[in-house]
């Protein structure tokens, strides 16, 4: 997971130093959070991601409420940004 980060840091699709600060646990929170975003019910997250405590989702949760969908938006608006810039410099005008 970290080289794929290291890749995404040299295309200047994550921040410098991006790479050393994930981990597996990063990709639990984000998908729980995201997953909740999307309304997805914690007893779905509880089974998806095999806890035995009904709690775990919640404190996996980072959403604050009112953010539902905030880092569906970024992430998109991110993704959309970097195709952009490979398009023009494949077309020879993103120098």
């Amino acid at each position: 997971m970290k080289a794929g980060y290291a890749v995404l840091e040299a295309e200047g699709a994550v921040q410098e130093g991006t790479a050393k600060l994930v981990s597996v646990s990063s990709l639990r929170r984000g998908g729980t959070t995201q997953a909740s975003a999307e309304g997805i019910r914690n007893k779905v997250l509880q089974a998806h991601g095999r806890w035995r405590s009904e709690r775990m989702p919640s404190e996996y949760n980072d959403m604050v409420e009112g953010d539902e969908g905030a880092v569906s938006r970024a992430l998109q608006r991110r993704v959309q940004s970097v195709s952009k810039r490979r398009l023009l410099q494949k077309q020879g005008g993103g120098r």
